[in-house]
């Protein structure tokens, strides 16, 4: 069994309760630390290493890469988590960010900056260590923005937008990693002088890597600028002409950039001096991918031009919604058409919603695990299409049209079933027959029969455990009278 997501009230309270922790462990870790250092401080001062040990094991490392950056992103992710029921847009989209983006990049950045320190400046220097940390905090920042939860259509403009992000500071740390080089190949030449040679030529190998690291960047700053055109593209969604090509553009953005990448990157590896030689066939072969992705991605933008998918699945689709078995119910037959023709669910689903709560308990189930299928159901995609796939537009659209009969043959049996169970269950009124003549009961047990105008109301008298109705001596006075 899933476990019950906590509620925003509770996610306040438990964040508020871990920040609180963390101060009061930093509030401990910094008490121990001043008295660690008062109880030795003579031996301190003869052994002033113990002191710095001691500093930067409490105080830089578990205090200052651990401790306070965890306190911040507890204590934006509460803010936060204040902000996200607010009935105001923007404070909920402003709470979100600072739980999904701010925190975690500020919690990052805290955590590098605390232990660059930690690296001696010699080494720092030779290694490009804070050009590093830039990229890393760019491709970090990308990552967040990426995964950053917003509805569509911006869903898919952060999406790509992250995604350039991520490449221009991939780009980047392929740069500046190179100047690293030089220190691991110096070191592996030491190592092999004295005899090391295996630890000396891992160091070498992994140098020699980050000497040629660069070739990536030109491959993907390029793949970035194909997303950034794709970007541009999304603002054309609203100028109705090239709106199907604004919306297929992206669908197939990450193939384009992908083979642009492998294009660039055969182009670069022709100067990397150990390819050299070969650079002729890496050269032509990247020109080759490229001419085909070109080709194929703009065949593919024609044909969402000129809906050539759409039109061809209408027809397979009319063709089928031609078939629908007639029903009584004009709302259901519309329902049910829409549905064939268009995909659009939501008139069907509707209507069963509705039914399902006149229908009898024991076809109720029936009736739910039809409108699932509905609410899982989305319909193919026929904006663009590749020039490998225009053959199969019309065998797409026919298996797609059998699910959508199904479930319409489903939903018309189950509404028929629906109503005639109902009608089954409806209670008539029984008939009446026609009552006995009204009669009264004598002490010895005999009975008198008489009309509903001769009978009177008589007085109960109870007797022996019984209830019997008193005679009526009125009969015997008129009969002794005469």
């Amino acid at each position: 069994m899933s476990s019950k997501k906590p509620s925003r009230r509770e996610s306040v309270r438990e964040h508020l309760i871990n920040l609180i922790v963390l101060i009061v462990f930093i509030v401990i870790m910094y008490v121990f630390e001043y008295f660690l250092i008062a109880a030795m401080s003579s031996y301190i001062a003869e052994e002033p290493v113990v002191g710095e040990m001691i500093r930067l094991v409490i105080g830089s490392i578990l205090i200052g890469i651990f401790l306070i950056p965890l306190a911040v992103l507890e204590t934006i992710i509460t803010i936060g988590y204040l902000l996200i029921p607010m009935r105001n847009a923007v404070l909920n989209l402003v709470g979100r960010a600072l739980v999904d983006v701010v925190g975690p990049m500020l919690m990052i950045i805290l955590m590098l900056e605390s232990a660059q320190p930690l690296v001696p400046p010699s080494i720092s220097s030779q290694i490009a260590l804070p050009y590093i940390i830039g990229a890393i905090y760019i491709i970090t920042f990308g990552s967040l923005i990426r995964s950053f939860k917003v509805g569509e259509p911006v869903r898919g403009f952060i999406k790509t937008l992250g995604a350039i992000i991520i490449l221009d500071g991939a780009a980047y740390l392929f740069t500046v990693v190179s100047l690293s080089a030089s220190l691991l190949l110096n070191t592996a030449q030491g190592l092999a002088s004295v005899g090391m040679w295996s630890q000396g030529l891992i160091l070498y190998s992994i140098g020699l890597l980050l000497y040629y690291a660069p070739v990536l960047s030109n491959p993907l700053i390029y793949a970035s600028i194909v997303l950034i055109i794709v970007l541009g593209f999304r603002f054309f969604t609203f100028y109705e002409p090239l709106r199907p090509v604004a919306i297929d553009l992206p669908r197939i953005s990450s193939n384009l950039a992908l083979a642009v990448f492998f294009a660039t990157l055969l182009y670069s590896l022709g100067e990397v001096p150990l390819i050299r030689p070969y650079s002729p066939y890496t050269v032509s072969t990247s020109i080759v991918i490229l001419l085909f992705a070109l080709a194929s991605v703009g065949f593919r933008l024609y044909t969402s031009y000129l809906r050539v998918g759409e039109k061809s699945a209408i027809n397979v689709y009319n063709q089928y919604a031609s078939s629908i078995q007639a029903v009584n119910d004009d709302n259901l037959y519309n329902a049910v058409k829409e549905f064939m023709i268009s995909g659009n669910k939501d008139a069907l689903l509707n209507y069963i919603n509705q039914i399902s709560d006149e229908c009898p308990r024991r076809l109720r189930s029936r009736i739910k695990q039809i409108a699932s299928r509905l609410m899982e159901y989305s319909p193919p995609y026929y904006g663009g299409l590749w020039p490998w796939e225009l053959g199969n537009v019309n065998k797409k659209a026919a298996s797609d049209a059998e699910f959508r009969k199904q479930i319409i043959t489903e939903s018309i049996n189950a509404v028929s079933s629906c109503r005639s169970a109902k009608a089954a269950s409806t209670v008539m009124t029984p008939t009446i027959s026609q009552a006995a003549p009204p009669f009264i009961t004598t002490e010895d047990g005999t009975r008198v029969y008489a009309s509903e105008e001769e009978l009177a109301v008589r007085p109960l008298e109870e007797k022996s455990g019984e209830t019997v109705v008193k005679a009526d001596k009125k009969p015997e006075e008129d009969k002794n009278n005469q």
